[in-house]
């Protein structure tokens, strides 16, 4: 029996402090993180400026910053403000997980992936605001207590997920988003309103425990509303699906929205299930709609 090793060529970059890694040959780069006593100076200066490119002087070749690899900053805890050449197109995952102090991040406007835990514990950023084409979101920003602001309205995102973060008030979807995931804002305290203007589906439990949740436009394609995906959601006072499609929702769906007044439906509504506005004291009136 034969056995057959495939080494693949890997050579490192050191460029102002910052180290890089070249794979098979690449004329893009992926920014690993630094050496000391850099990560030292970015701790004292609490700001990190990512080139564009970076030169090997030996090789006399320059190279692209295309991605930030693996657990790059992980734990940087002083990292204040971030600013991304907009070569940057992926940021893996890991990358700035618990860097607490993160507070500011100016993301690159060609980036397209940004992956899992990228951002986890990052417990002093306010805002998130992306105007690239970004195609893969992965959930990436558990235990950001402190953000309230998040706008990925330019985005070509088909799924998102902000479960928990207990400090957002705001959140602006991209046109792209059709269907709402299950826990997708649970527990989001401070959500007050939200737009869902091209969402066909809400699956279960996607808003609950929302407490603020006043408002919520729904889109005319709207279908199917998921098991109590808006349970908990105490402030809200309309469910106005009369211009949508809607045709069921399920069980819990309003449970405890104790300030909920009005419901309103279109005539494709078939089904509410068993104990879709348990406990919704306030409730005085549900409608129907008929189309003519």
């Amino acid at each position: 029996m034969f056995v057959t090793f495939l080494f693949v060529a890997i050579s490192r970059i050191e460029f102002n402090g910052l180290l890089y890694e070249v794979v098979n040959d690449s004329t893009n780069v992926s920014l690993i993180g630094t050496y000391d006593n850099w990560k030292t100076l970015i701790e004292q200066k609490g700001k990190l400026e990512i080139p564009s490119t970076v030169v090997n002087p030996s090789a006399e070749t320059t190279y692209l910053v295309y991605s930030i690899n693996i657990a790059a900053f992980e734990n940087c805890s002083h990292l204040v403000s971030l600013v991304m050449p907009d070569s940057i197109v992926i940021i893996d995952e890991k990358a700035f997980k618990d860097c607490f102090c993160l507070s500011s991040i100016l993301f690159s406007k060609r980036l397209l992936e940004i992956r899992s835990n990228a951002f986890d514990g990052c417990k002093s950023l306010l805002e998130i605001r992306i105007e690239s084409a970004l195609k893969v979101l992965g959930r990436s920003f558990k235990d950001c207590d402190s953000l309230t602001r998040i706008d990925i309205s330019k985005t070509e995102l088909e799924d998102v997920y902000f479960n928990s973060l207990v400090s957002l008030e705001t959140i602006i979807l991209p046109s792209s988003v059709q269907i709402v995931c299950s826990y997708c804002f649970g527990n989001c305290y401070k959500l007050v309103s939200i737009n869902l203007e091209n969402v066909k589906r809400i699956k279960d439990y996607a808003f609950y425990g929302c407490r603020n949740l006043k408002k919520v436009n729904f889109s005319s394609d709207l279908e199917n509303i998921g098991e109590s995906a808006f349970s908990n959601c105490h402030s809200l006072e309309i469910a106005d699906f009369s211009a949508t499609k809607l045709n069921s929702i399920s069980s819990e769906c309003f449970k405890n929205c104790y300030s909920l007044t009005t419901a309103l439906f279109p005539d494709t509504t078939k089904y509410i299930g068993e104990n879709g506005f348990e406990e919704c004291k306030s409730l005085k009136r549900i409608i129907y709609y008929q189309r003519i």
